[in-house]
């Protein structure tokens, strides 16, 4: 009988209508400052959707916020965070230098330690509008 009042309850109109919003009231969305000097801020992202290559099947899109050059650096389909950081160094850091801050969509993989990570909401990231237009001819995860 249970089963039944957990259903009832779940698909019923008026119980979803009289049930009490116990969220947090989101904040307002703040725009991302814009950099100075070109490879002071990149964005980045995980393409995903690919086919595998080898141990190769995602790609990750690094782009500089100022410039817009982009980055596209093959990866393993599931790539830790540690293999990640390795890869932006070899790819990235090694020729623009560390930037003072990335931009992704919130995906632990590109935390690091010595940078300021800042996040956009999924699945409506638009304060980071740098790695889409650049994906435009890419699968899309």
């Amino acid at each position: 009988m249970r089963d039944d009042v957990e259903t009832y309850v779940r698909t019923s109109l008026i119980c979803q209508q009289d049930k009490a919003n116990h969220q947090k009231k989101a904040d307002l969305l703040q725009p991302l400052p814009i950099p100075k000097r070109p490879c002071e801020s990149v964005s980045m992202d995980f393409i995903s959707v690919l086919p595998k290559v080898g141990d190769l099947g995602s790609i990750i899109v690094v782009v500089d916020r100022v410039s817009k050059y982009a980055t596209f650096i093959a990866a393993p389909k599931h790539v830790t965070a540690e293999r990640t950081a390795h890869l932006f160094f070899k790819h990235v850091v090694k020729y623009w230098g560390l930037p003072k801050d990335i931009v992704s969509d919130g995906d632990s993989r590109f935390t690091l330690g010595t940078v300021d990570a800042h996040s956009t909401t999924q699945p409506h990231n638009s304060a980071d509008q740098q790695p889409s237009p650049t994906n435009v001819g890419l699968p899309q995860s």
